[in-house]
Order: structure tokens, then sequence, then C-alpha cells
């Protein structure tokens, strides 16, 4: 399945002014599947981890692979202040 599009140029036959050509563009492979954050639960307070210090905690964040996906991004925010980390071009579905 793909769209049709019409290509008009001019013609230098003695039968017509103009040719018309037409193409298809087709996608080739379906576009990714999304995937949800599993562990720890997306849109919530993170309560897990391994301390390493008074004041920060090692995570492993965890989500289903999805298909046609070659990396993943992930967004974290620190409840606190607001602050956005963003890591991105993740190759697996746990970081």
């Amino acid at each position: 399945m793909g769209v049709d599009y019409y290509f008009f140029y001019p013609s230098f036959n003695r039968v017509t002014y103009y040719s018309i050509d037409k193409f298809t563009i087709i996608q080739l492979t379906d576009p990714p599947t999304s995937s949800s954050l599993s562990i720890p639960i997306n849109n919530q307070v993170c309560e897990q981890g391994t301390s390493v210090s008074e004041i920060q905690s090692s995570v492993n964040f965890q989500w289903p692979t999805s298909t046609n996906t070659d990396d993943y991004d992930l967004r974290i925010i620190n409840l606190n202040n607001n602050q956005t980390i963003n890591q991105n071009n993740i190759s697996s579905s746990n970081s």
C-alpha cells in the first residue's frame, strides 16, 4: 500500500505538450510501537533503588521492548527541584 503521486513535465514530442509519470511512495517498515516505563512505575514517585549516599540512589529503569524500535529515550524528572534529565539513544529496554 502506498500513496500515488503524479509528476508533470514538458514533453518535446509532436503529439503532446507534456508528459505524466506516476510514482508511488510506500512505507517500507511499520512505525515503532510505544512503550511505557514499567519499573519504577511510570509517572509515579520512585521509592526504589540502592542507596549510594544520603541524598542519592541508584535506580534501574525497565520497560517492555517495542517493535520496530532501535533505541529509546528516557526522561527523568527530579520532583524536589523539577530538574529534568534526558537520556537519549538507549539501545536496550533497561537502563
